[in-house]
Formats: structure tokens, sequence, C-alpha cells
């Protein structure tokens, strides 16, 4: 099968690197195995010379041409908010590639997206009268710039681990774990979970951290639990003078143990598709304070269980939020509500909700307005 992957200028690295590693891994695992199937020739193409994706990277792609391949992916493009993506939609190159579409479309080819790249795809036409799943917090946007009826959608909720739930035994656990770290009972203990330092604002949680009034700074602990180079980080924090207030722990396998002993978390992110500690830190009961382009924030203002630093980010929002998660009376009630909301049954049911939902599709339970295959998809996790 000849596979033409359509990488748009701005393509999301994530989601180009996922749809080239999973065609090769599975031609690799085809040559493995005693599948009788031909592999998959793939290639990146583009609409104009020079690519480069949202991080800057330069992408080698091929011409268009006049070839139509068996199969088209068009993978998201690095704009995950609703004005920068639609002043995205709007670009020359953009108008291209839906000619392309169209034409490849009309040529037989079968038609897939992922993720925001359903809205490249949606713009050519070739989606109109059939169903698509999109980024889960873009359903509205979609809605309202393609028409597409409420009952059309199909959302997909959270997958997170039963694990990080609040505990019966949390509140041991709590005490076992801050007498290892020497954490005094009197102290606020703040915790940045996440890969990845310069995406996930590890910045900002320090210069924020820098920023609290003396007595609660000395009064407070920031643990940051991820695998990522520290070293710049380190250096600001000595700078800073808060080297006896900021640890760095390596990625962990105890993650819950951290989450039960910890006051708040704080994920100040740049760019955060969804943001799977949010929910964790909830139902493990913790209040939180991120920013709002983290796809998991609404989740946050739903449950009333934290805090939201606005879009467009200014620092001094996040250390006047800071002091007010470290010292509100709603600490409690945050506390309690995102509790409460790990009850809620289907917040684990990501994998198991979109198996019932692929399932009925190719069982023709959803009914098809026209016979020609068109599918389009989204990732079920990020990390």
């Amino acid at each position: 099968m000849r596979v033409d992957v359509l990488a748009l200028d701005g393509v999301f690295d994530l989601g180009l690197s996922a749809i080239l590693d999973a065609f090769q891994t599975a031609n690799e695992l085809l040559d493995v195995s005693a599948i009788a199937a031909a592999p998959f020739r793939v290639r990146t193409v583009g609409v104009r010379r020079r690519v480069r994706t949202a991080q800057g990277l330069t992408v080698p792609v091929h011409p268009i041409g006049a070839r139509t391949a068996d199969c088209v992916v068009v993978p998201a493009i690095g704009f995950k908010m609703p004005g920068p993506l639609e002043a995205a939609l709007a670009r020359p190159d953009v108008r291209d590639a839906g000619d392309a579409l169209r034409r490849w479309s009309r040529d037989g080819a079968t038609m897939s997206a992922a993720c925001v790249g359903t809205f490249v795809m949606a713009e050519s036409g070739v989606l109109d009268y059939q169903r698509a799943t999109t980024t889960w917090w873009l359903a509205p946007l979609f809605r309202r710039r393609y028409g597409t009826q409420w009952e059309r959608l199909h959302p997909l909720p959270p997958g997170i681990d039963r694990s990080r739930r609040a505990s019966a035994d949390r509140a041991d656990i709590r005490c076992a774990f801050r007498r290892e770290f020497q954490i005094g009972d009197d102290e606020r203990l703040l915790l940045f979970v996440g890969s990845g330092f310069i995406k996930k604002g590890l910045d900002r949680a320090i210069e924020a951290f820098a920023a609290l009034p003396d007595a609660l700074r000395r009064a407070s602990r920031l643990f940051v639990v991820g695998e990522d180079n520290a070293k710049p980080f380190e250096k600001r924090i000595a700078r800073l003078g808060l080297t006896d207030r900021i640890t760095f722990f390596s990625g962990r396998e105890d993650v819950p143990r951290f989450l039960f002993s910890a006051d708040a978390l704080l994920l100040p992110a740049y760019d955060e598709n969804t943001g799977t500690v949010i929910l964790e830190a909830m139902i493990a009961g913790l209040p939180v304070l991120v920013t709002e382009n983290c796809g998991y924030a609404q989740y946050v203002e739903q449950a009333n269980a934290g805090l939201i630093v606005h879009i467009p980010y200014e620092q001094l929002a996040l250390d006047d939020k800071l002091v007010e998660l470290l010292t509100s009376p709603e600490r409690d009630r945050w506390r309690q509500n995102g509790i409460a909301f790990g009850n809620r049954p289907d917040i684990y049911r990501l994998v198991e909700t979109a198996v019932d939902r692929l399932e009925a599709f190719a069982s023709g339970r959803y009914r098809r307005p026209t016979p020609k295959p068109e599918m389009a998809f989204c990732l079920l996790n990020y990390p």
C-alpha cells in the first residue's frame, strides 16, 4: 500500500513522528511474522518545498506530483487553541493542501487525519457528510465552523489510572513520606510532575515560587518529578537562593506516593494537549494550579478543584494565584471536590469507550450517509 503523509508548516512534532513510527513498526513486524502482506510504502509530502515542525525542525518532503496514493494521512498541525488554529487554517498552504486533498479523494484514496488534522481535512470539504473524531477540547469550534450536529460528536473521556485515587491509607502514606523527606507538618509541599521541563513550564513555576512572600516561601517546598535535563534550571534555582527549597527527582514509579503526600500541584505549561497529571492530582485530593491552555484545565473549572491562569499568560497572574493556592480558605473545598470528581466512572474508561465507538462504526450501527471510505481519528493518550 502506498501511503502519503501530508506535512504542513507547523506540523505537530509528536503527531508526525507517531504516524511515521507506526507505519515503520508495522513494516518491521511484517518482516518477522508469517502475514502475507505487502509492506507500507510511506513518504512524507508537502505543498511547499520547505516545511518546519511546530518546534522548528526541518521536515524533508517530496513534492505532491501527479501520483495518487492508496491512503493519505494528515497529521495534526501544532495549533491547539481556537484563535491560532483558525488563523492557520486561513494560510495559503492550507488552501493548497485542500486542493490536493480533494483531488486525492476524487481519485479514490482512503483519506485519514489525526487530531487537529481533521480541521485541515474538513476545510477541504472531503469530510462533508462523513464522520470524524477530532480533538475533544476543539469540538465546539469544529461544530461552529463546519455546522456539525451535536449528535454526530462523540467525545471520548480521559483515561486515568485508578491507583491515583485517594486511598484509605492516604494519611499513613503522607506521614511516612514527609518523615522520609524531612518535610515539617507546617510546611506546604508543592508538586510539579512531567517530563519535558521547558514545555511543561518549569521555569514559570520556579519564578512563581521565588516570588512568594518571604514567610510563605520559607515554609514551602517544591518537588519536581520527571525525566529531563535539570542543570539549566538548577543554575537558576541557585542564583535565586532556593537550592534548599526545590528538589529534583528523576522519573519515579511511585508517583501516587508523591500525589498523596503533597499539598498542591503546579503545572503552568506552555503547551499541554491534555495534562493527565492534573486529573491524577485532583482525584488524589490535591488542589491544582494550571494554565488555561492545558487540555484538562476545563475539568479543574468544572469540579472547582483549584485555580486556572488564563491566556494570554502573565507571570504576575501565576505569582498571585500561587499565593492564593497555598493560603486560600477554599483549599479544603478544592481538595474534597477533586476527590468527589474521582467518583465519576467515565474518567477511567478512555480505551473502553474508544473501542465501543470504533466497533459501533465498524458494525454499521452508526448510519453512514455515503459508502466512500473516509476516516479521521485522534491519539488516545499523550505523554
